[in-house]
């Protein structure tokens, strides 16, 4: 068995993606929703149930919901408690607003990101599925907490790359307990009870952080071998067994082991666990599981996520065999110090030295369809300088010129304009600012890039005092900033501003036919390198594009209205 040494982000880091809230929603869920809303038969009840098959959608408006209605945490049982609360106006509006993550990307990180949010997905579905034949908890609870509980872990997946080493570790044999010490670290983990409590996430999920809720090692072990119903004195056992959290727990590990491997021996000992956990054998429990697995396979058009493209493989080596993942080594000259090894577990999922229940939830989950396998291990970047696309950005131009109306909406098309500016350019970050209503405040709405965790994501200027920003939003203009006259350009800015600003970047307004509506801002290194001739000519041509673009979109949507 393979045991990684532990290697840590810096603890400022992990503050950054502690605030991270951006997470993607998988892209068909858009186009399912739009499809439902455009149907003359839309019901809540409908609407609701292609909610919950997307986890980040789900989490988004959780997080919505309890931020505007701080009391209202406990009440809240599924999507329809938040749609109750936020109202279809919210929940279209938020859905048009939310970057997506798509079948075919082609980014390491939001494939395996994807797989998690899958994964998730059919563990939410075993979890109705006992909870619906146990009785013990309500069916909603049960999905919407499980599908809730690997939320953590997804902040560390889109923005940090020695994450995928959770991966990694699995597929070489390690359960979810050793995989999540080796890769986050106790001093990581023993935090992640306060993170999901930050995200808002539901009580079951945020039990399954808390160390008295876990079963002892011991417990596991006679959990797996025999049923405690069957035993005496097994009461302390038989009480914890009828915790809400240890549905999720179970559903999340069996879920996870199964994409790893379904023939694997942890994921006969989970599906025994399982069987035990339930009062019911294995045997009984597993053509259910198995429909429910074909069906998310189905619904989703992957089978590489829900482990059936392996267990249906034809290729006998490939069905014997469990997934890999690369073992991903820290950039050159960034090697942090190793930690040593604890010698007690610390609170939290994942720190029990051989708990197969201390859940630090759940496996990535992919992009590709039931019969074909396109996994990232294989196109795997590792420390290349970033480059320019010309292709990508030509075709994108291309569309924004001739086809606006393929984006759908503003939203979409903002997102593609941030895409153009990293893939397209080879820009390092880049992000979008708009005026509010009364145009007295402007703000960051869309980030790309390093721009997602780097300090400009909270940019926020006050428009009612005087500022290079009053200048740039009075008419199409733009701007390259570099040390040399910096003081000269963002004189009169409050230093709080200034201090999260790169020292070099460009910026660019953007319109929709009349004044400005916002800005494009992009960078390079954190802003530490300059931007050569073409790279900013690039930058003015597809910001210049993106403007023409929005006024046709608009036009032709006022057309469609009347």
């Amino acid at each position: 068995m393979t045991h990684l040494p532990p290697v840590f982000p810096s603890p400022e880091r992990c503050s950054d993606i502690r605030q991270f809230r951006d997470f993607p929603i998988l892209a068909e869920t858009r186009t399912r929703m739009r499809k439902q809303m455009q149907s003359s038969q839309v019901n809540f009840d409908a609407l609701s149930k292609i909610v919950e098959r997307d986890p980040a959608l789900c989490l988004h408006l959780m997080i919505n919901t309890v931020e505007q209605n701080p009391d209202c945490l406990s009440q809240i049982t599924g999507a329809a408690s938040c749609v109750s609360l936020l109202g279809m106006k919210e929940l279209v509006s938020l859905i048009k607003q939310l970057p997506v993550v798509e079948a075919d990307c082609d980014e390491r990180a939001l494939q395996l990101y994807r797989r998690a949010l899958l994964v998730a997905d059919m563990a939410g579905e075993f979890a109705a599925h006992w909870a619906s034949q146990k009785g013990t908890s309500s069916v909603s609870s049960a999905r919407w907490g499980t599908l809730l509980l690997s939320a953590p872990l997804w902040q560390w997946l889109i923005n940090e790359e020695l994450a995928q080493n959770w991966f990694y570790c699995l597929s070489q044999g390690q359960d979810l307990a050793a995989s999540a010490r080796h890769t986050f670290g106790d001093e990581q983990l023993s935090q992640w009870q306060q993170q999901a409590k930050q995200l808002h996430l539901p009580a079951m999920a945020v039990d399954c952080y808390r160390s008295e809720t876990q079963l002892s090692a011991p417990q596991w072990r006679l959990l797996r071998h025999h049923d405690p119903r069957d035993l005496d004195n097994q009461r302390p056992l038989l009480h914890l067994l009828q915790q809400p959290c240890l549905t999720a727990w179970i559903a999340t590990a069996l879920a996870w082991h199964w994409h790893i491997n379904p023939n694997s021996k942890l994921s006969q000992r989970w599906l025994a666990i399982a069987g035990h956990w339930s009062g019911k054998p294995a045997a009984m429990l597993l053509p259910g599981l198995r429909i429910l697995q074909v069906n998310a396979s189905h619904y989703h058009n992957d089978g590489t996520a829900t482990g059936l493209a392996l267990l249906l493989s034809p290729d006998t080596r490939l069905a014997e065999n469990q997934r890999s993942y690369p073992l991903i080594q820290p950039a050159p000259g960034k090697l942090p110090q190793p930690e040593s090894e604890p010698t007690k577990p610390g609170p939290g999922p994942g720190t029990g030295t051989a708990t197969p229940g201390s859940v630090t939830p759940n496996s990535p989950s992919g992009a590709q369809n039931s019969a074909q396998s396109n996994d990232p291990d294989q196109n795997q970047n590792q420390d290349k300088p970033r480059q320019p696309d010309h292709l990508y950005l030509n075709k994108l131009v291309q569309q924004l010129q001739q086809e606006p109306d393929s984006f759908g909406d503003w939203h979409y098309l903002m997102r593609g304009v941030l895409k153009g500016v990293c893939r397209g350019i080879g820009l390092s970050g880049a992000c979008i600012t708009l005026l509010n209503k009364d145009k007295t405040l402007m703000k960051v709405f869309y980030t790309e890039g390093n721009a997602k965790l780097d300090p400009i994501r909270k940019l926020a200027v006050d428009l009612r005092k005087p500022s290079v920003f009053n200048k740039l939003l009075e008419k199409t203009a733009s701007l390259q900033i570099a040390p040399a006259n910096r003081d000269k350009f963002l004189r009169g800015l409050p230093a709080s501003t200034l201090d999260i600003m790169p020292s070099q970047l460009v910026i660019m307004s953007i319109d929709a036919g009349h004044a400005p509506v916002g800005l494009v801002i992009a960078y390079n290194e954190h802003g530490e390198q300059s931007l050569s001739a073409d790279e900013y000519r690039a930058f003015k041509n597809l910001c210049q594009t993106a403007s023409r673009s929005l006024a046709m979109l608009r036009s032709n949507t006022a057309d469609k209205r009347q």
